[in-house]
């Protein structure tokens, strides 16, 4: 795996190899890159840390390319919206047709929604604004939660509560595997 660290959050990984992104200018140098065959001979797997970073760096490219400060200035003139989500979406499209796997890391906030009889409930969803977020999903096999559970680490895969914001395109997945490779794997092959 290679990590695309958008934050430094990654210095107790023992044997990870990192590459550190400060700018969206960068993050197309690493595109540019990772098409490279002896690059893909190196690696399989992509891990985004944090896509809530990255957006806000896609976002701030596009503005700095437009002359504009906010992605909503200019209205439909400029349509920075159209054009910051095509710039994500050809990103994270170009990097999977590659035949990369991404893994995307959010950190998650917690939310009030209102059904439609008028009651609320909370839910745990990603930090990452939604906009950015429907791509990602659109992108990924799995959303899932990571959490420790009175020191048993574990991913929830599906919620029976709608307390959590995650699914599976495998229908018979567990609930929630534990928290490794190697029990996500197996979940998925069974």
């Amino acid at each position: 795996s290679l990590l695309l660290a958008f934050e430094k959050g990654y210095n107790a990984i023992p044997g990870i190899i990192a590459q550190d992104i400060s700018s969206w200018g960068e993050m197309k140098q690493v595109v540019r890159e990772l098409k490279k065959p002896e690059v893909k001979e190196n690696f399989k797997c992509i891990v985004v840390d944090t896509v809530d970073i990255a957006a806000s760096l896609c976002e701030k490219y596009i503005c700095n390319t437009l002359g504009i400060e906010n992605i909503g200035d200019g209205g439909w003139a400029v349509n920075g919206w159209a054009k910051v989500k095509k710039e994500w979406e050809n990103t994270w499209n170009t990097i999977q047709m590659k035949g990369y796997t991404l893994v995307f890391i959010s950190h998650a906030k917690d939310k009030t929604f209102k059904r439609k009889d008028g009651t609320e409930y909370n839910q745990i969803i990603p930090a990452c604004p939604t906009v950015y977020n429907e791509i990602v999903r659109k992108l990924v096999d799995i959303e899932a939660y990571a959490m420790i559970d009175n020191g048993y680490r574990k991913l929830i895969i599906r919620n029976q509560d709608d307390t959590i914001e995650c699914r599976s395109r495998i229908k018979y997945i567990p609930t929630e595997v534990d928290f490794s490779y190697k029990a996500l794997s197996n979940a998925i092959s069974e």
